[in-house]
């Protein structure tokens, strides 16, 4: 199984090519002004590498935030276009997931709480646990004013953000009640998009979020004029 996944929710963006949970390449790239043609012209060089075409790709996936929304939209667009032709499938996996995963992985924790800036003085907030040996969202994302993370920070926690370089001075002055937080930006990978996504098709589990990108804020409706 050959999956082609695509993680841009952050200024660093990643791409990555796997046969089953192997990782056959994985490559990043810095935010630019030209997104559009640098994701397209990653994609390109990519499969040229491992000699492959769009069409020897079996599955799809990109993170799908929360983040930089245009981001992903972008990253949906291309990977939609690129899956119509054969109607292979494409999949969703939010990457505040890929980062509980990949710490969780990594350091044996039991569970972790991932926050991202929401802006407008707010945070977005996701706490994840291990059950079963699954990965479980614990709750619904929230959105929170900074001032109230106290009330959700606990001992036993450990926090990471891909965005503490914008959010390490609004928590400086907040009571972290003994949680342990990695003060540096935490980015998720391509490679876990895609070994999640595998994970998913062979349980045959359904997405827990519909196939766009995750938009924490609700709509804003403006009342038209006339």
């Amino acid at each position: 199984m050959k999956i082609l996944a695509i993680e841009h929710s952050t200024n660093i963006g990643s791409i990555a090519l796997l046969n089953d949970n192997n990782i056959l390449q994985e490559s990043t790239w810095q935010r630019a002004a030209r997104e559009p043609s640098m994701l397209i012209e990653q994609i390109s060089n990519i499969l040229a590498q491992q000699t492959l075409s769009a069409t020897d790709i079996d599955i799809f996936a990109f993170g799908q935030g929360p983040g930089i929304y245009s981001n992903l939209r972008i990253s949906l667009s291309a990977l939609n276009g690129l899956a119509l032709p054969d109607k292979k499938p494409v999949y969703g996996i939010s990457s505040a997931t890929a980062l509980a995963h990949a710490h969780i992985q990594k350091y044996g924790l039991k569970k972790i709480t991932i926050i991202g800036d929401a802006r407008r003085n707010r945070i977005w907030y996701a706490p994840f646990t291990i059950k079963n040996r699954q990965l479980q969202d614990k709750q619904p994302y929230q959105l929170l004013p900074i001032d109230e993370l106290p009330n959700y920070f606990k001992a036993d926690d450990t926090i990471i953000s891909p965005d503490w370089n914008r959010l390490a001075e609004p928590l400086a002055s907040i009571e972290t009640n003994n949680a342990n937080i990695i003060q540096s930006d935490t980015i998720p990978k391509a490679s876990i998009i895609g070994q999640l996504t595998k994970q998913q098709v062979e349980q045959n589990t359904h997405p827990v979020f519909p196939l766009a990108p995750i938009y924490i804020h609700p709509p804003v409706f403006v009342k038209p004029r006339s």
